[in-house]
């Protein structure tokens, strides 16, 4: 495929999984606060909490205080000469609050704080994490600070492992035990996958089973070989993995060869359909150990598809009689 075929190959697909996209994520229900955190003024914002250390600022008239403080186990913080509790307050309302004790005392005072370490809510991520050589990364406990999805801490932490299974990342919480498809986040845009964290959850990404099926794409493809098979995976998909398609492909005959030692089924299908009229029928879902056949310009190769491709056919799907699987293919 040349530069700019591939770029517009990318380009059509990245628009039909937006497509895909924007009907999942209308589904989706948008999580506004929890423990962490609250929304405010379609802001996130920080929920305050003890452990979490602070910098106090007071200015009244033309004097200026600074104090540290550490949010005690109760929930309050001591500023100058008031004590005030402020678990589960953003900053804004924390310093609202030292401001109203103050005033008792000092005359319009006026109050900021921020937070210098947050280290009230964390998570635990474990299972197949990266371990690079900034820190903190690789598996262990998280400190929040604010907002974060499944995917931002998976990111901050390093990442997933080469052997990382993100199609079955388990979320453990108070509640029981979710399941999420980060592999539907990554590919599809799906953020409903994509979990909004809180305080005290467990995040386990599993490392995949060597065992695993695989998709197997061979053809007129930039890179013709056997890839890992998820449940969510499509015909677009399949070739994507494949660097997409080569000049002399034909889009609106690809061959999905499906079969059991009992039956081997031939699905044609046009890629070409999907990705210029956006016929999303044409994104066939594949099943574990589906072959995909990009044919050549002319349908003049299946000499070529019986020499090179017939035998892994029939070590897959058990043997057939070449004949039969010919006019199967020739249909």
């Amino acid at each position: 495929m040349t530069r700019n075929g591939m770029a517009t190959f990318i380009a059509l697909a990245v628009r039909i999984m937006a497509l895909l996209a924007l009907s999942a994520g209308a589904l989706a229900a948008e999580v506004t606060e929890n423990s962490t955190f609250k929304t405010v003024s379609g802001v996130p914002e920080y929920r305050l909490g003890p452990g979490d250390q602070l910098e106090v600022v007071v200015t009244h008239g033309v004097t200026q205080d600074k104090y540290d403080a550490t949010v005690a186990a109760g929930g309050s913080i001591t500023a100058g000469i008031v004590r005030v509790g402020i678990d589960g307050l953003t900053v804004g309302e924390a310093s609202a609050r030292v401001e109203d004790e103050l005033r008792k005392f000092v005359r319009e005072p006026y109050v900021t704080i921020s937070v210098k370490d947050y280290r009230s809510k964390s998570v635990t991520l474990l299972g197949a994490v990266l371990s690079q050589s900034r820190q903190p990364t690789g598996p262990g406990v998280y400190y929040l600070s604010g907002r974060t999805t499944v995917m931002e801490l998976l990111g901050a932490a390093g990442g997933p492992s080469d052997k990382a299974n993100l199609e079955r990342v388990q979320v453990n919480r108070a509640g029981g035990t979710l399941h999420v498809n980060l592999y539907r986040t990554l590919t599809l845009g799906d953020t409903e996958q994509d979990l909004v964290l809180d305080d005290g959850d467990t995040v386990y990404v599993p490392e995949r089973a060597t065992s695993e099926s695989k998709v197997y794409v061979f053809g007129e493809v930039t890179k013709p070989g056997v890839y890992p098979y998820n449940r969510d995976m499509g015909l677009l998909q399949a070739i994507s993995l494949a660097q997409g398609y080569t000049k002399y492909a034909v889009m609106d005959e690809v061959r999905i060869i499906r079969g059991s030692a009992e039956k081997t089924d031939v699905i044609t299908a046009s890629v070409e359909g999907l990705l210029e009229d956006g016929d999303l029928s044409q994104d066939i879902a594949l099943l574990g150990n589906d072959i995909v056949y990009v044919p050549r310009s002319g349908m003049g190769d299946w000499n070529d598809f019986v020499d090179k491709v017939m035998p892994t056919i029939q070590l897959i799907t058990a043997p057939l009689n070449t004949m039969t699987q010919i006019k199967y293919l020739s249909q």
